[in-house]
């Protein structure tokens, strides 16, 4: 997936914003915000028992916590410390998605 889209509203949305409070909103409110209603959509028709996810991709996690199917990130490279930062900022930004 190209980011360039994800960037640039990013820096709309939170142009006070550098580094990696930056890079975290662009994760957890931009991309996850575009990932999470499709998500939701496909995982009511599908109902799989399991949503595993890219780690970055939070919008994924998003869908499951709010249909409450199991889920697993995964990584590559990433640290922990990134995703244990990276969840809560997301939770933060998607709140309206689990409250609908």
């Amino acid at each position: 997936m190209q980011l360039g889209w994800a960037i640039q509203e990013a820096k709309r949305r939170h142009p006070d914003l550098t580094g990696n409070t930056f890079s975290m909103a662009m994760f957890a409110d931009v991309t996850a915000e575009n990932v999470a209603p499709t998500m939701i959509e496909q995982c009511e028709r599908m109902r799989p028992d399991l949503v595993i996810f890219e780690g970055m991709n939070t919008g994924a996690g998003v869908a499951a916590s709010v249909l409450r199917i199991p889920a697993a990130a995964y990584a590559i490279a990433l640290t922990t410390t990134i995703y244990s930062a990276l969840h809560p900022v997301t939770v933060g930004y998607q709140r309206d998605i689990w409250l609908r």
